[in-house]
């Protein structure tokens, strides 16, 4: 059934391939599996007994090939209704060969004349074939593009289909006529030769059988050819049965000769507890049913001490989703708010850090219709699910969390304790506040008597703010020159460093803010902060120590997405004039800026900020762009890796990615 590789003197002239699928699959496997390198991953590793968050080296593509196969088996249980369903698995690590077995249906083996073909194989080897293209009837499942299965085929050195099911596999009405029963139908597959580049069908063998199960098996060995790499621990593949078998308890799941063992819940199973901190989510529109485990201390020794892992229709989301970044999004900020009280009582205020320290987040999520971030389906894209997860996150929600877990919230406040050292922070305090009520010689202040809608415009050096200063509406802006470089505050604890800086004492005298408290939002004297700076390399160093600072000691202002407080004020980069009239190009859309449509204008790239005229920075206030500052968990650690004076190896490797 293979075809003769054909060649072409045009196409050779010309450098150009034409690849068929079977090819393209094998060639550009990244596309469709996911990568063929060694890959170290943060992942939560369940074993016969209890679980581990560890770095696992794994190759993403063989995990995909694999899964694309029980992924039709699990499929196939949720279509059919299957009763006690049962799938078996046999892994065998070295040669990477598989061999995987369900009591579903069986896919339909019949005959379609029309393709010259059995429908099975068809399914098995041909791309783009199969059910699930109707998103209205995906309810539950995973399959999605018709790849998956063929995929794997094709990847395969060798490969066997066995089904039993009744159905119409002859190829004559005549033969099919008169038979209802079961059928074994059986095929065989090996992968091509350099003279015929295709997948090699075997034909079939169909024959009548005296027996009541149903089912496919499928086995299947990954091809040496496509994959150089070929890490697949057990561990990992017996850990993620162990979380489908987890989410379906009902399922009869088992890895070389031996049932996984689960009880009646997720928690039960994967973390040997009765009752966890959780959140149920369900959405009927869109048949999302997701409940999100909040396990404390179950990451150490990690360089995150934080992680998120889940199924998604027992698709295993290593890289989260829509639905997990959107609970941590508001989940620090939730449980913050519900220990205000606690926290004044021991005069402590918690950060983000502080409560995700040592936390795991695991999810078990049922949808209709889920989108991937590609065909290795590790990350969940849905937009719809966003709504939900965030409505169910209420002050309820977390005031109940907080008051059912004292064992929790104390160990937040022991690592807000050693953050801060308390004994230390309170002379810190009191020596800030004593340096911080002097007046700041240097700030222009805003004179509006609502200072939320104030804005204070920071900016290097005196010459940088001159005709700012003559542009600005001075209810609104107040604007602050600074004194002296930034200081890097990266290992920096004590206050009396800060305020051995002229520069951050200025900032903290004119915002109101002090080392050790939190900040609070409406006892600030500016609303927000606008970073000025020029559009060169400096300008940009100058704006990452200022945020590097702020986060350092607090947090909370980069940590709502609705009102954020820090930004980076974007100034004219380039000036077109033409008599009175002038134009501007900014960071954002100077790549728009073509000269030859500008004929006749005086056009001008902007230096700095001390070459801007006062109309210059009229524009900007009024039509300039600001960027927002927010965490979306990883600024942190961004900034320790950019700032940490012991990470120079780090950086290097980083910058040269």
């Amino acid at each position: 059934m293979t075809k003769q590789k054909k060649s072409s003197s045009v196409l050779s002239e010309h450098d150009v391939q034409r690849l068929n699928d079977y090819q393209h699959a094998r060639i550009r496997t990244e596309m469709y599996l996911g990568s063929r390198s060694v890959h170290e991953h943060q992942v939560v590793l369940f074993g016969e007994e209890g679980y581990n968050v560890q770095n696992l080296e794994w190759v993403p593509a063989l995990i995909t090939a694999f899964r694309e196969i029980i992924d039709n088996s699990l499929d196939e249980f949720k279509k059919a209704g299957t009763k006690d369903p049962v799938l078996k698995i046999d892994y065998n690590e070295e040669d990477l060969s598989f061999s995987i077995s369900d009591n579903g249906r069986g896919i339909p083996i019949d005959y379609v004349p029309e393709f010259d073909v059995h429908l099975c194989t068809m399914v098995l080897t041909e791309t783009k074939t199969g059910r699930n293209f109707d998103d209205s009837k995906r309810e539950g499942t995973i399959g999605q593009n018709g790849l998956g299965g063929s995929i794997t085929m094709c990847v395969s050195s060798k490969a066997e289909l066995e089904i039993h099911r009744a159905g119409r596999p002859y190829k004559t009405v005549e033969s099919n006529d008169g038979y209802d029963g079961i059928y074994k139908f059986t095929q065989k597959f090996k992968e091509g030769t350099i003279l015929f580049p295709e997948l090699d069908i075997q034909e079939p063998n169909i024959r009548k059988v005296q027996a009541d199960k149903t089912g496919t098996s499928i086995s299947f060995t990954l091809s040496p050819e496509v994959f150089k790499n070929r890490n697949l621990p057990t561990a990992l593949v017996f850990s993620i049965l162990k979380e489908i078998a987890s989410a379906n308890p009902a399922y009869k799941i088992v890895l070389n000769g031996k049932k996984i063992a689960v009880k009646n819940t997720p928690e039960k199973t994967l973390f040997g507890a009765n009752k966890m901190m959780s959140l149920n989510v369900k959405d009927e529109s869109i048949g999302f049913d997701s409940t999100f485990y909040i396990v404390p201390n179950a990451v150490q020794g990690m360089n995150t001490n934080f992680h998120m892992q889940g199924i998604v229709n027992n698709a295993p989301a290593f890289d989260g989703g829509t639905h997990l970044e959107t609970f941590k999004k508001f989940f620090s900020l939730g449980v913050s708010t519900a220990l205000e009280k606690e926290a004044k009582k021991r005069k402590m205020t918690p950060n983000r850090a502080d409560i995700e320290e040592g936390l795991m987040i695991y999810n078990v999520t049922t949808m209709n219709a889920p989108s991937f971030n590609s065909q290795i389906k590790s990350k969940l894209t849905n937009e719809n699910v966003i709504a939900p997860v965030k409505k169910a996150m209420t002050p309820e929600f977390f005031d109940d969390l907080v008051k059912k877990n004292k064992e929790w919230v104390d160990e937040i406040f022991t690592r807000t304790s050693e953050r801060t050292n308390k004994k230390d922070a309170d002379e810190d305090r009191r020596l800030a506040k004593k340096l911080l009520k002097s007046k700041v010689a240097k700030l222009l202040d805003a004179t509006g008597s609502n200072r939320e809608e104030c804005i204070l415009l920071i900016a290097e050096g005196d010459s940088a703010v001159s005709n700012m200063s003559a542009a600005r509406d001075s209810k609104k802006h107040g604007i602050l020159p600074l004194r002296g470089k930034i200081m890097n505050v990266n290992g920096t604890e004590k206050t009396k460093a800060l305020m051995d800086s002229d520069s951050l004492k200025d900032i903290m005298a004119s915002i109101n803010l002090i080392p050790g408290q939190k900040a609070v939002r409406s006892e600030l004297n500016y609303g927000k902060l606008y970073i000025c700076a020029d559009e060169d390399e400096d300008g940009k160093n100058i704006g990452a120590l200022v945020v590097n600072f702020l986060f350092k000691f607090w947090p909370e202002l980069f940590e709502d997405p609705e009102n954020p407080f820090v930004y980076v004020f974007k100034t004219p980069f380039i000036i077109l004039e033409k008599g009175k009239e002038s134009r501007y190009y900014y960071g954002h859309n100077v790549d728009e800026y073509n000269p030859e449509e500008w004929k006749g204008w005086k056009a001008t790239r902007a230096k700095g900020l001390g070459t801007l005229e006062k109309s210059n920075f009229r524009d900007a206030l009024t039509n300039g762009v600001a960027v927002a500052i927010i965490d979306d968990g990883s600024l942190g650690a961004t900034l320790d890796l950019i700032f940490n004076k012991d990470r120079a190896d780090d950086r290097k490797e980083w910058m040269e990615e």
